[in-house]
């Protein structure tokens, strides 16, 4: 169950889960008191499932952020793209995940990611930001390359929450 696989003391908190969208993976980010002053860090935990048990997970990656996590989400899998992505955010960055060599890259960011989505064909994802940015991005590379950005505060007079992209219509 889920708290074999955490395995933490009892000030461990699950902030978000994430399914890859091939069903092969599960991540979770999770908070930990880690001194007397109150700081907190955020393990990511990423695991394979096994496919005959639902509740039987194995443990192959594990990092960490500074501060809380705010959002999470897998790559959608695409025809083009052969790995899963997973990217995290917390406060001050955002870690990029590959399955394709099992490593994992920060980026600084100057303001908190919020919010994040990935357009259905794992080409773009969308950060929205504390501030009302949204910053869309190249996801089909392990880089995210912005290529756009709006600055919605002046409509929404605060952060993103919530960010999705338009179905594909068919």
């Amino acid at each position: 169950m889920f708290t074999d696989i955490l395995s933490g003391p009892e000030s461990t908190n699950v902030v978000t889960i994430a399914w890859s969208s091939d069903g092969r993976q599960v991540s979770f980010a999770c908070t930990q008191d880690n001194s007397p002053n109150g700081t907190k860090k955020a393990a990511i935990i990423i695991n394979d499932v096994n496919s005959t048990d639902l509740f039987s997970y194995k443990s192959t990656m594990k990092f960490h952020h500074e501060t809380n996590i705010s959002c999470m989400a897998y790559r959608p899998n695409h025809k083009n793209l052969d790995h899963n992505l997973l990217i995290t955010c917390a406060q001050n960055d955002y870690s990029i995940w590959s399955s394709n060599g099992n490593s994992v890259a920060k980026e600084p960011s100057n303001v908190r990611i919020t919010s994040l989505a990935w357009h259905h064909s794992g080409e773009f994802v969308a950060f929205g930001y504390e501030n009302g940015r949204i910053s869309i991005r190249n996801g089909s590379n392990n880089k995210l390359q912005e290529i756009m950005k709006f600055d919605m505060k002046m409509l929404t007079g605060q952060q993103i929450f919530g960010l999705a992209f338009r179905p594909e219509i068919v």
